[in-house]
């Protein structure tokens, strides 16, 4: 056997690969039984023909052929792996190398291509591509039905499928409706927009939910499959769209030139209907939650109308009992008060009265008075609308203070004992609101031990405000002022209630129930709380919170102004009162008195009265609370364009007084006597003089 004779028996029994040998154009010139079986044409049909038969439209149009001989001819090999074509027109994945062919002195003959068919292993790959883009869209996208048609279309070579279906259920659960296709002619997909479980073949797959898998179509003779055999398909694929309990729909596949689909197809087929399935049922169990959600969000908001509805409703019937409580209180004490007022004025009438009868009732009408203006400046007090003259002051000497005077209150059989710091610890506060506080604190302890136990008092500085009655504390520094008594104690029932005014455990007439709400009210307005805390059988402490200040000096100082005369020596005053009855009390009281007055009844008269300057008045004494601008404007608009000219205010109560103070004016409270409203009148009149 020669050399050549022993080249050609390898060459014909390597049938696993393609070799081709071609003359320097390109013209076959061998061609190897490998070949015959990897692309179909025999030795004798292709001996002579150009190898650029074999190679796919869009690399003839890019002139592959001609670079793969020159890049042979300059580098000594040419590879590559793209598709070619067989003689039948399919395409598959090579892998393939060219090399030149050379005499022994170096001159070029043509060239050598070998093809290795890698289409299975190329198949595999981009099918395996293809499910993992579709497992991350459509396990977790939010338009499964959007991945898998780009899919689809994308792997249409890949999968081996000529026309692809997917089908969504009808609403009614009757029909199939056509959402996605693939190939599949625009007069098709309109009669398939509606498509009943009859229809073959998608129907059969809806109707079984089981898949079906059709091979040699053009070959059977079951009537079933009819629809198949007219339409030209030769190979079926279909698969039901099914959740755990739902039918979601159908997805199918079929080929006009395969007779069947290969295994791996199948599998992706498959796996694609189980991820697609899955991705629809996820989107309808997320549709669940949200109209779920959805509804327990009306729920709850229909509930929480309804419970704010009736929390209203208990809030205006506790509020309504509230008032009526406190109306109820105020309107006994009152009555009472007025009782012993009118009883004296109607004795006083009497014409046969000896002067110390005379005088007896007129002490009795003024020791009334007073009392009904601690009345109500304890009310006003508990609601935080008093107008605080606020001073800074020792919180230790002041209850010392208290502490001393303290047996004339609770009794001798009150052991009172103080516990205080040696150094002194300043507050900004009222300080007769204050001692007024500690009062009625220390009157309350007396009355829980029944007149006998101790009480002790004790001031701490750089106290910390802790969380009260709901309210956060603060971390700030405060001035802690305890008072522990050694009584019965309160009970938890009580504790809710201590501070509304009026409630009081005492018996009828024992108590007003107003001096707790007092303190309370103080402590709340002048920016600190009061904290309560009880054994029964075992006493109680009530702790006073006020804010910690610096040491300054004090910004009232009444002394002067109770030493002044009460005589108007010819001062001059304009009276400003909106109150026909107060106005007319004023200045005919001011003008016994010796003042001079003139009287009017809005700001707006007295600036018109002021236009020109003074106009001869030493002072204005003016109502806070009237129509118009009022008295406190009337005050800095005088403060302004006249500062030598004093302005005392009075007022009964006054919202922006009791939030934000008088501004620096001389405050008189109402109601007030003629010699008190003189004393401050001539106060002030002195230090504008100086």
């Amino acid at each position: 056997m020669s050399g050549c004779d022993f080249d050609r028996l390898i060459v014909d029994n390597a049938t696993d690969f393609a070799m081709i040998a071609t003359d320097v154009s390109g013209q076959v010139t061998r061609w190897s039984r490998g070949a015959e079986k990897v692309l179909g044409w025999t030795e004798a049909e292709m001996l002579g023909e150009p190898l650029k038969r074999i190679f796919t439209p869009e690399d003839h149009a890019i002139g592959r052929p001609q670079t793969e001989m020159r890049l042979a001819r300059e580098t000594g090999k040419a590879n590559d792996e793209r598709w070619h074509l067989r003689q039948d027109g399919n395409r598959f994945w090579a892998q393939g190398e060219m090399t030149p062919l050379q005499s022994p002195n170096d001159e070029l003959q043509g060239y050598v291509k070998v093809l290795r068919d890698r289409t299975t292993e190329r198949l595999r790959e981009e099918r395996l591509s293809l499910l993992v883009k579709a497992s991350d869209g459509l396990l977790s996208g939010s338009d499964p039905d959007a991945v898998n048609q780009a899919i689809l279309e994308s792997g249409i070579q890949t999968l081996g499928f000529d026309q692809s279906f997917t089908y969504a259920l009808s609403e009614d659960r009757d029909h199939l409706r056509l959402i996605h296709s693939v190939n599949v002619p625009p007069e098709q997909q309109e009669q398939l927009r509606h498509a009943p479980f009859t229809l073959p073949l998608c129907g059969i797959v809806a109707q079984q939910r089981e898949p079906l898998i059709l091979n040699k179509t053009q070959l059977s003779s079951n009537s079933r499959y009819d629809f198949a055999y007219k339409e030209g398909i030769t190979a079926y694929a279909g698969y039901p769209l099914r959740g755990r309990a739902d039918l979601f729909g159908v997805i199918s596949f079929a080929s006009f030139h395969c007779d069947q689909f290969d295994p791996e197809a199948l599998t992706f087929f498959s796996t694609l209907a189980r991820f697609l399935a899955v991705g629809r049922e996820r989107l309808e169990n997320e549709k669940t939650l949200r109209n779920l959600a959805h509804q327990l969000e009306v729920r709850v908001d229909e509930r929480t109308r309804e419970l704010l509805k009736t929390e209203e409703t208990l809030r205006h019937s506790q509020k309504m009992e509230a008032i009526g409580q406190l109306t109820g209180g105020v309107a006994h004490d009152f009555n009472n008060l007025l009782t012993v007022i009118r009883g004296s004025v109607d004795l006083l009438r009497r014409g046969n009265l000896n002067p110390e009868k005379q005088a007896r009732y007129i002490d009795a009408i003024a020791d009334t008075a007073s009392r009904a203006t601690k009345l109500t400046g304890q009310l006003l007090a508990f609601a935080r609308r008093q107008a605080l003259k606020p001073e800074v002051f020792d919180a230790v000497s002041r209850a010392n203070s208290v502490g001393d005077m303290l047996d004339t209150v609770t009794g001798a059989r009150v052991a009172v004992r103080l516990r205080l710091p040696e150094t002194p610890c300043y507050v900004r506060a009222d300080l007769s609101q204050f001692e007024t506080a500690l009062v009625n604190m220390a009157v309350n302890a007396r009355d829980a031990m029944d007149g006998v136990g101790t009480l002790t008092i004790e001031v701490r500085c750089g106290a910390a405000l802790p969380p009260l009655r709901g309210h956060a504390g603060s971390p700030g520094k405060f001035v802690a002022v305890s008072l522990t008594d050694t009584g019965s104690g309160i009970t938890s029932g009580d504790m809710q209630r201590i501070f509304e005014p009026f409630f009081t455990t005492k018996d009828v007439g024992k108590g007003t129930g107003l001096g707790l709400s007092q303190a309370f009210g103080f402590a709340k307005q002048s920016g600190g709380d009061i904290e309560v805390t009880s054994v029964a059988g075992a006493g109680a402490t009530f702790t006073l919170y006020l804010p910690e200040a610096e040491r300054g000096h004090e910004v009232i100082d009444e002394s002067r102004a109770g030493t002044s005369s009460g005589e108007g020596a010819g001062l001059c005053v304009l009276v400003v009162e909106d109150n026909e009855e107060v106005g007319r009390f004023s200045t005919q009281a001011l003008e016994e008195l010796g003042y001079k007055t003139r009287w009017v009844s809005t700001a707006e008269e007295a600036l018109e009265v002021l236009q020109g300057g003074k106009a001869g008045f030493d002072v204005v004494f003016s109502d806070v609370v009237m129509p118009g601008i009022g008295g406190l404007e009337l005050a800095k608009r005088l403060l302004r364009d006249m500062p030598e000219l004093p302005v005392v205010l009075a007022s009964g109560y006054s919202h922006v007084i009791a939030q934000e103070g008088s501004h620096g004016f001389t405050l008189v409270h109402k109601p007030y006597s003629a010699d008190e409203v003189s004393r401050v009148l001539r106060a002030v009149t002195s230090d504008s003089a100086r």
